[in-house]
């Protein structure tokens, strides 16, 4: 898929929602949180090297980076997070996600006990994390958490509008989604997100110009 950013100010967001109205829906995914808002924690995982940041920073094309990510507020030993690969290739995009349990993560990649993790998710993408982790020597590098506001296109529903809101984050050392430390970034902007498979819908050009 193709994924376009924009950073746009809060203020502008009441503008943007009204000129959006008209063309999408909220995502079902959100239909169950307040107001079609989420909560989204990710940690992000590096070499010593940064070598994930590094990439980004040169705008390496060919390039991965790995997270943990999940959408609840609180987590206990029964939740479930999704391991992530987000690979880019040129200007097209690859997301490849595995949802396991929290518990055998902290238990796996913190803890050197890696059996029970492989036995769950997409095998595949497990493996994939686990390796890559144990190749590179990946540690948790950076927490990062928003709000969410998501929406469809009511009539492509490949096409994807997140505006994420109360951007923070801070340093991490171990695999914990505690949010007490945050600190906000950019305040005063959110960044709107265009995802979408092939092509982008007329609509959304002038609202972007405007």
């Amino acid at each position: 898929r193709f994924e376009f950013k924009y950073l746009v100010r809060e203020e502008s967001l009441d503008k943007i929602r009204r000129s959006i109205s008209n063309f999408v829906i909220h995502d079902p995914y959100a239909k169950n949180a307040r107001d079609g808002v989420y909560q989204v924690s990710s940690i992000y995982f590096d070499d010593n090297k940064f070598f994930s940041y590094f990439e980004k920073i040169d705008g390496i094309k060919g390039r991965k980076k790995f997270r943990i990510r999940t959408y609840d507020n609180k987590l206990n030993k029964n939740s479930y997070v999704y391991l992530e690969i987000k690979r880019r290739d040129e200007v097209v995009i690859f997301k490849d996600r595995s949802l396991v349990p929290f518990r055998n993560v902290l238990e796996g990649l913190e803890e050197g006990s890696y059996e029970k993790l492989l036995e769950h998710g997409e095998k595949d993408v497990t493996n994939q994390f686990v390796a890559y982790f144990l190749k590179k020597s990946l540690k948790p590098n950076v927490l990062i958490s928003y709000r969410r506001e998501a929406y469809l296109d009511s009539k492509n529903y490949s096409f994807r509008i997140t505006l994420d809101q109360d951007l923070s984050a801070a340093r991490s050392y171990k695999i914990s989604f505690e949010r007490s430390g945050l600190s906000r970034i950019l305040p005063g902007y959110a960044i709107l997100e265009a995802k979408f498979n092939r092509i982008m819908p007329a609509w959304f050009g002038p609202v972007i110009r405007s």
